[in-house]
């Protein structure tokens, strides 16, 4: 960020320059001094800053009103920085990560986020922190980009969801805090909305907190209850569904659990929610299964293989591996164990760097050896 030493000194090497170089330098400096501009800035690597007005960002562009009048965008990827009048937190986080201070930029994005009243800007803003952030694991700063996206483009969102702490880590009721806040936004869209309390849903199941999470679950029933047949919702409506018949899994109601999934059958068009369908259905088909109920304990592996016959090629093969090892165990217990051996030997091939691995490695060598 430049300062009034790092004015001074673009100031000093400006003299004996000629006059168009000078202007320049000075120009650069002055647009960022504190975080502070007179007028919305593109800056373009190579190139002069432009004075335009920005107006939308979408589709991983900034789209700006040159002085002309004339309408356009660019790509975020070939845009250096940006500064916009009025936001001096954007403002100097874009100067930091101009200058690869991530740290610095990172901070300065989740403040642009939480202060600005521009919608796109909350968009802007969330893809860079996203980009910010890198490889890194700091959980605060993905959710906010992950909240600000939801609020601004639910469908670009879920590109920016973040890995849950475990349970007992402190961030989650950090996280309840953030997303109880966003929901307080105003003009937020039924989609929007949607979206925010299926975070909340899962953040409250990795709490393990079972009365915020029939709260929550009943005020997304009075929700859903409102808006109707709308297309553009169903998708988030039937995530919802999914939650539900998962905290309906956790209580051990099996027979909820498995109804909400076949009400909602239609709805779940989805190929990750359709894997997460199946998986409900077959977990609550074997837990409520009784122990020498030998036909209920082969239809529970049926389902259980359905998902890895539909989902083994599927990017980030949703619930195979666990699917794979239900079906293993029950076929042991229900006396297959040539087949569940086989199973063994295919999670051990298949998932090598799993700790699941040396597990199913453990249970293939005590079967064998049982005969």
């Amino acid at each position: 960020m430049a300062d009034a030493q790092d004015l001074g000194s673009c100031t000093e090497r400006c003299r004996g320059s000629t006059p168009l170089s000078c202007i320049g330098l000075t120009i650069a400096a002055i647009y960022f001094v504190a975080g502070a501009v007179r007028a919305d800035q593109l800056i373009i690597p190579g190139a002069q800053p432009q004075t335009v007005t920005f107006v939308d960002f979408a589709a991983g562009k900034i789209v700006y009103q040159t002085r002309g009048g004339d309408r356009n965008d660019r790509e975020l990827e070939r845009i250096s920085h940006i500064a916009v009048d009025g936001e001096p937190a954007l403002n100097e986080a874009e100067d930091a990560f101009s200058r690869d201070l991530r740290d610095k930029s990172i901070d300065g994005y989740m403040k642009t986020i939480r202060s600005t009243a521009k919608p796109w800007l909350r968009g802007f803003a969330a893809k860079r922190l996203n980009t910010a952030l890198g490889n890194s694991d700091r959980f605060d700063a993905r959710m906010v980009a992950y909240l600000a996206m939801l609020t601004y483009n639910p469908d670009a969102a879920a590109a920016l969801k973040p890995d849950l702490p475990p349970t007992g880590n402190k961030l989650l009721d950090l996280a309840i805090t953030d997303i109880e806040a966003t929901l307080k936004l105003p003009n937020l869209t039924p989609a929007q909305q949607l979206g925010l309390y299926n975070f909340l849903i899962d953040v409250h199941r990795q709490r393990k907190d079972e009365p915020a999470l029939t709260q929550t679950l009943e005020r997304l029933d009075r929700l859903s209850s409102t808006l109707g047949d709308i297309p553009e919702i169903k998708q988030q409506l039937a995530g919802a569904k999914i939650n539900q018949a998962r905290s309906a899994l956790d209580q051990q109601k099996y027979a909820d659990a498995m109804k909400l999934v076949n009400d909602n059958r239609q709805s779940i068009a989805e190929p990750r929610l359709q894997a997460d369908a199946l998986f409900i259905l077959a977990r609550a088909k074997q837990a409520s299964a009784s122990p020498g109920d030998m036909t209920a304990l082969r239809e529970a592996a049926l389902h259980y293989m359905r998902i890895v016959a539909h989902f083994g090629d599927m990017e980030g093969r949703p619930n195979v591996l666990a699917s794979l090892q239900a079906t293993a165990a029950i076929l042991e217990q229900v006396g297959d164990k040539t087949d569940a051996q086989a199973l063994l030997e295919q999670i051990s091939k298949e998932f090598p760097d799993d700790p699941a691995a040396e597990k199913a490695r453990q249970d293939l060598a005590r079967l064998k050896a049982a005969g």
